[in-house]
């Protein structure tokens, strides 16, 4: 008998069905394999680590040469903390009628306009710098081109990490979200 697990990610734990690996690929799984794989650490330090690890030991099993690109992904509880701390909110945006589509659409605006924050705090520094180089006789130039780059960067980079929480959170049941601890 396994000791109590409590609550974790909105699932009771202790409700979950633990299944012996052979077992699980020969009589319950259509394909043969696995969707995914839930590890942990004993603590926080240990992430890097053991994503690290995981890494290495995932493209060994996918037999993937150095110059391959990675078929599989790793993602740890900060990867998705923005959604976990606003289950409820969510909960309750779907509870009043939000859409699916509306939460999508809300998280990734977010995420595109911080990103974007970030990249015009980027430009301002940038642009000072550039000043504060020039009053000491260091010639020096912001091109406008770099600056659209820079600018289109940051938000590509918001909407791409935005993208899985985003997903996440408007698969959400509304009395999951409500229940959430």
């Amino acid at each position: 008998m396994l000791s109590p697990l409590g609550s974790s990610g909105g699932k009771d734990q202790d409700e979950a069905l633990w299944v012996p690996l052979e077992t699980y690929l020969a009589r319950l799984s259509s394909n043969q394999s696995l969707d995914s794989i839930a590890v942990s650490v004993k603590s926080k330090s240990l992430i890097s680590l053991a994503e690290r690890d995981l890494t290495l030991i995932m493209r060994e099993a996918h037999g993937l040469s150095e110059k391959q690109s990675d078929n599989f992904s790793i993602m740890n509880s900060a990867d998705i903390l923005s959604v976990t701390e606003r289950i409820r909110e969510i909960g309750i945006l779907m509870s009043i009628g939000a859409s699916s589509a509306d939460i999508l659409l809300q998280f990734l605006s977010e995420s595109s306009a911080i990103s974007l924050s970030g990249g015009i705090i980027g430009i301002a520094f940038a642009l000072l710098s550039c000043t504060a180089l020039n009053s000491l006789g260091v010639p020096s130039s912001v091109n406008p081109f770099v600056v659209l780059l820079a600018a289109g960067f940051s938000v590509a980079v918001g909407l791409f990490f935005g993208w899985y929480p985003a997903k996440k959170a408007a698969e959400l049941k509304p009395i999951e979200a409500l229940r959430w601890e």
